[in-house]
C-alpha cells in the first residue's frame, strides 16, 4: 500500500476542461502574517472554518468566523506536525505526528470541542515503518462521535474506532480480521467516509474489495458492494446520500501486477466503475483523497519534482459532475472540495509562493 505523500502546496486560475461552468471567484481570506495556510475545512453550519497554519517549524489550529475574526485553539508541540484537518458539527480532529530518527512515527489523535476549547487525546499509536503498518488517516466526525481506522498485528485485526467527545476511551465500532493480501499488507480496512447517518469503508477479504456501508445508528453493515476484480487497492472512498461512491484506486492486470492509479465512481447498483481520470507517470493525488458532494467529485493532482521548490504549475484541482461527466480544472489548487453548490479551493498566489488564498466559486 502507498505511503501517504505529505502535503505540498500551490495557486489559482479557473478554466473549463470539458464544458463545466464556474462563476466568479471570491477570495474568502488569505494566510495571516506570512504564516502558511495549509488546510482548511468548515466546522459548523454557519460557514465558519478551521485552519491549519505553519510558521517554519510551528504548526497550529485556528478557527475563523465569517467576519474574518480568528482565534488560535491549539499549537502543536515542538517537533510535531500535521498535514490535514477534519471538522464537523463544531468538532475539530486531526493526527498530531512525531517522527523518530528510525522513520517510525507516533500518531496522536487530537479532538477539539470548539464550544469550550477543550482538547482531548483519546488515541496514540507508533506506526512502525519497517512493518508496513497503516498510517492513521481518514477521520470522520458525525455529531459528537469521531471515527478513525487502526490496525493491530498483535491482535490480527483492523478496526474502525469511535470516540465520543468528552469520554475517556474510544470504543470499537467495527472489527475485521487481518487478511491475506499483499497489496494492502494484510490490512482489511483501507479508508472510510461518512455521509449523513452512513459510514462507507473500503474493506478487504483476501483479494476481494468491497465498499461496506455501515449504519451509524445500529453499527451494522447494511450493504456490502463487491468491486470489480481488477481493483487492487482503494486509497480513498467518498460516499454520497444519492448512492454514488467516489473512488481513488489502483487497478491490477491479469497477472496481478499493479497498473495505473485511477479516479472513478460507482453507484450502489452498478456493476462497473465509471473511470473519470487516469494518472500519468509523475502525477500524484494530493493527500490521496477524493471528495464527493452530491454529484460533484473533486480531487487534486500534484506533479513530481526533482527539487523541493514548488510553483503554481505543480498543482491543479479537478472537478467532475458525475451526472453529466463535465469537468473543470483549477490551476494551482492543492485542496478542492464542493459544498452546497459551491466550489472551494486552497491556492497559492501565482506571483508569490508565500501567499495562500481560500476561495469560493459558484458551480453553474
Amino acid at each position: 500500500m502507498k505511503r501517504f505523500l505529505c502535503l505540498m502546496l500551490m495557486t489559482v486560475l479557473l478554466c473549463s476542461c470539458s464544458g463545466a461552468k464556474l462563476g466568479e471567484k471570491t477570495v474568502l481570506f488569505k494566510n495571516d502574517d506570512e504564516k502558511l495556510l495549509s488546510h482548511t475545512v468548515f466546522y459548523n453550519d454557519e460557514g465558519d472554518t478551521a485552519c491549519l497554519y505553519t510558521d517554519e517549524d510551528e504548526y497550529y489550529i485556528t478557527i475563523k468566523s465569517n467576519d474574518g475574526e480568528g482565534k488560535v485553539l491549539y499549537t502543536l508541540p515542538e517537533n510535531s506536525y500535521s498535514y490535514e484537518l477534519y471538522a464537523q458539527d463544531g468538532i475539530i480532529a486531526f493526527f498530531e505526528r512525531q517522527i523518530y530518527e528510525n522513520r517510525d512515527e507516533r500518531c496522536i489523535l487530537k479532538v477539539i470541542d470548539t464550544e469550550n476549547g477543550e482538547v482531548y487525546t483519546p488515541f496514540s499509536k507508533v506506526i512502525v515503518f519497517e512493518t508496513y503498518d497503516v498510517q492513521s488517516r481518514f477521520i470522520e466526525i458525525v455529531g459528537r462521535d469521531v471515527y478513525y481506522i487502526t490496525s493491530s498485528f498483535a491482535l490480527e485485526e483492523t478496526r474502525i474506532m469511535k470516540y465520543t467527545v468528552g469520554e475517556e476511551e474510544p470504543t470499537e465500532f467495527a472489527t475485521l480480521p487481518l487478511t491475506e493480501n499483499e497489496f494492502t499488507y494484510g490490512h482489511s480496512i483501507t479508508c472510510l467516509d461518512a455521509c449523513g447517518d452512513k459510514l462507507a469503508a473500503a474493506t478487504v477479504t483476501g483479494y476481494d474489495t468491497h465498499i461496506s456501508i455501515y449504519n451509524l445508528k445500529t453499527g451494522e453493515a447494511e450493504k456490502k458492494k463487491l468491486l470489480p476484480i481488477n481493483v487492487g487497492v482503494v486509497y480513498s472512498v467518498a460516499y454520497s446520500e444519492n448512492g454514488n461512491i467516489g473512488l481513488y484506486y489502483q487497478t491490477v492486470d491479469k497477472e496481478g501486477k499493479f497498473e495505473a492509479d485511477r479516479i472513478g465512481y460507482i453507484g450502489v447498483n452498478d456493476e462497473e466503475i465509471t473511470q473519470l481520470y487516469t494518472l500519468s507517470d509523475g502525477e500524484y493525488v494530493n493527500r490521496e483523497t477524493v471528495y464527493l458532494d452530491g454529484d460533484i467529485l473533486t480531487f487534486n493532482i500534484q506533479l513530481a519534482k526533482d527539487d523541493n521548490v514548488l510553483s503554481h504549475d505543480d498543482f491543479y484541482g479537478l472537478m467532475f459532475n458525475i451526472k453529466n461527466e463535465k469537468s473543470a480544472r483549477i490551476s494551482g489548487s492543492f485542496l478542492t472540495f464542493a459544498k452546497d453548490g459551491k466550489l472551494y479551493d486552497l491556492v497559492f498566489d501565482k506571483n508569490d509562493a508565500k501567499t495562500v488564498s481560500f476561495t469560493e466559486t459558484e458551480i453553474k
